[in-house]
């Protein structure tokens, strides 16, 4: 049996165990690392959706898209993104033809991989004309009221249970495409429809987008929509990539950068 009451034997000992546990530590972290695929491209997906995600013809990308490119570049990741019908965004995520979606409810989140928290929390909005006469109470001030719903959206807080209940009343309807909520508003500014109900931020900058900046009223519901990136749940960085973007969000909003993000889009009501 080695004794180790020499000093110098005890030093080569522990110099040798300090070594091997180095070692180890080292293994498992690339062994966890191990299907890492770096230098390479993710492609995420979103119906129009700005200032979150923007047109490509747009000055800048969107809140979103520099986000996640600020978070996962370092990784060695080049960030793309799509813009779809949204129920085609989600059909294609959950089956891995495209890597995630942004701007993505937790609603909509299943079989996506989603990070512990949002990315960020905005405000849900009934929007009308300013012309009309409507004032928002509560869900039950939008009976008899026309208005028009992106197809494919998942409506919760305060109207989830009212548009439930509703949604055979031949005064709501919905409306496909990606430019959904261009033509919504459209009609609404033309006195065809009486309202919709969106994200204070998207309608708002869709308004401003399409010539109508001075022409709608929004009336916050009170409820918080949280927004997320989600991952397909096969792909084999998944789990990597969704952690970093929980401590991207933590480190960003600890040194100012989240809210120099925010302010740049002009976004408002957020968290």
């Amino acid at each position: 049996m080695l004794s180790l009451s020499n000093p110098l034997l005890f030093q080569t000992a522990s110099e040798f165990l300090i070594c091997t546990l180095a070692l180890f530590s080292h293994l498992s972290f690339a062994d966890n690392r191990s299907d890492f695929r770096e230098d390479s491209t993710l492609v995420f997906a979103s119906d129009p959706y700005c200032p979150y995600i923007c047109d490509k013809s747009a000055k800048h990308p969107g809140f979103f898209v520099e986000f996640a490119r600020m978070a996962l570049e370092p990784l060695g990741l080049r960030i793309e993104y799509e813009l779809k019908p949204w129920k085609r965004v989600l059909a294609e995520a959950r089956s891995g033809v495209i890597d995630g979606v942004m701007t993505l409810s937790r609603e909509d989140g299943d079989g996506l991989l989603l990070p512990e928290k949002p990315i960020l929390t905005t405000c849900q909005s009934v929007v009308t004309s300013k012309k009309s006469d409507y004032r928002w109470i509560d869900a039950e001030s939008l009976a008899g009221r026309s208005m028009a719903l992106v197809a494919g959206y998942t409506y919760d807080g305060p109207v989830r249970e009212w548009l439930l209940a509703n949604q055979e009343s031949k005064d709501i309807h919905h409306i496909h495409g990606a430019k959904a909520l261009e033509e919504i508003l459209g009609l609404i500014a033309k006195d065809k429809l009486e309202m919709t109900i969106s994200d204070c931020n998207v309608a708002a900058s869709t308004a401003m987008a399409i010539g109508y900046p001075n022409t709608f009223q929004y009336f916050l519901t009170g409820y918080r929509v949280e927004m997320h990136i989600g991952m397909y749940q096969n792909h084999p960085d998944a789990e990597i990539i969704v952690k970093t973007l929980d401590e991207a969000v933590a480190k960003m909003r600890s040194d100012g950068r989240f809210q120099q993000l925010a302010e740049r889009y002009g976004i408002q009501n957020v968290n």
